[in-house]
């Protein structure tokens, strides 16, 4: 169904279409479906709404005269509000939708990876393109692919592939009640360092009742962004403790130490819960050992040496969980981790021997330096100088 250039609102778009004619109309609306374009995929998604390839050709090359396409390279996109406005309209017209989607996900499964980034954009051969040209077809599938993309290691794009999923979502594609798109958001800025914009959306899986790894992962994070909050202690360790029991229901170990390792952090700041953090924090470390994931070892080792150290007739105990946790952050080259780790042991030692204790802080010190890290660099200084004048 063809719409009347008075229904183009952009003045952008009805400049370029008072000359180019109604017939482009649609082959204009159909290039919404792409979050990024090369020339020779926007000419055939035109080509399905009856452009002879010449035809195609010749608009697919006006349209890089106009001020709303950017240019990236080999690929181009159309400014945010143009690709807005083609997607509200391409919602009203389901045929042609199917049809690009349907085009676009035979490209992202079928397409040669080496194309990527010349004659194919690069998301489109990647999770990103099959989950998000998927979804339109069948949602069910659109967010096994999300969900896929999701249990991957973070990486550059997943920023994008969560916007679009939450867009998608938004635009009643996707079921409001599916919890990928607001994880995939969520994990993308908390590991961007976006706090308060993650919470918002992690706290959306939270929210659900699936037993799920992305439920458990994200009553973790949010456990620990609550437990920076001013009495918010039991909220926290509730969050925990459900993070813990989903990890156990599914039997995913490696999350269940972690959250143990959390749990255990968590209410060793409190002195008259020592055991109990001490019980959660070994049970931590044996199932580390188990995974012989040494870096996490090392992590808990030295959380539990920091609580041991608090008791001053189990410093000597305390004092050996630091330095075997010290040892594998050398192993590992963890710099971050080594001077963490001297800090907690020249603190530790100090009484018994200054002159070592000393050493351990201005190891940490020069580590700190090394790594650019001046926040922990006066931290340290502060404690030795401290340390000096008493």
């Amino acid at each position: 169904m063809a719409m009347n250039l008075s229904d183009i609102q952009p003045r952008e778009l009805r400049s370029f279409l008072s000359a180019a004619g109604e017939k482009f109309i649609n082959p204009l609306i159909v290039l919404g479906v792409a979050e990024s374009l090369t020339d020779e995929v926007a000419i055939q998604l035109v080509t399905l709404v009856g452009l002879s390839e010449k035809e195609a050709e010749g608009f697919v090359e006006a349209l890089h005269f106009c001020d709303f396409v950017v240019e990236r390279n080999s690929e181009w996109h159309f400014s945010s509000t143009i690709f807005k406005y083609l997607n509200d309209e391409l919602g009203k017209l389901k045929e042609l939708a199917r049809k690009g989607h349907s085009l676009l996900f035979d490209i992202s499964v079928n397409g040669d990876i080496n194309l990527a980034g010349d004659t194919i954009p690069r998301y489109l051969l990647s999770d990103i393109g099959r989950a998000y040209h998927k979804s339109p077809l069948s949602p069910e599938q659109g967010l096994e692919f999300y969900a896929n993309a999701a249990s991957k290691s973070f990486s550059g794009s997943q920023w994008l592939i969560g916007r679009l999923a939450v867009d998608q979502q938004e635009r009643g594609i996707l079921p409001t009640e599916a919890i990928e798109p607001s994880f995939l958001r969520g994990m993308t800025l908390y590991r961007e360092g976006q706090r308060r914009e993650s919470e918002y959306f992690l706290q959306k899986v939270v929210d659900s009742t699936e037993i799920r790894e992305e439920v458990a992962i994200s009553c973790h994070i949010v456990g620990r962004l609550t437990a920076r909050k001013p009495g918010k202690f039991n909220e926290a360790e509730e969050l925990l403790r459900r993070s813990l029991s989903i990890g156990e229901e599914i039997n995913h170990i490696h999350h269940q130490a972690q959250a143990l390792h959390t749990l255990g952090q968590l209410i060793g700041k409190n002195r008259n819960r020592a055991d109990e953090a001490e019980e959660l924090l070994r049970r931590s470390l044996k199932l580390l050992e188990d995974l012989n994931d040494k870096n996490g070892q090392a992590q808990t080792q030295h959380t539990l040496g920091q609580l041991i150290g608090k008791s001053r007739n189990r410093a000597d105990e305390a004092e050996e969980l630091l330095r075997r946790s010290l040892k594998i952050g050398e192993k590992l080259r963890n710099k971050n981790h080594q001077a963490q780790v001297l800090f907690s042991l020249g603190k530790l030692v100090w009484e018994k021997d200054a002159e070592e204790g000393k050493n351990f802080l201005l190891r940490s010190i020069t580590i700190n330096k090394s790594i650019g890290n001046q926040w922990a660099v006066r931290m340290v200084e502060r404690e030795l100088n401290k340390r000096i004048t008493e």
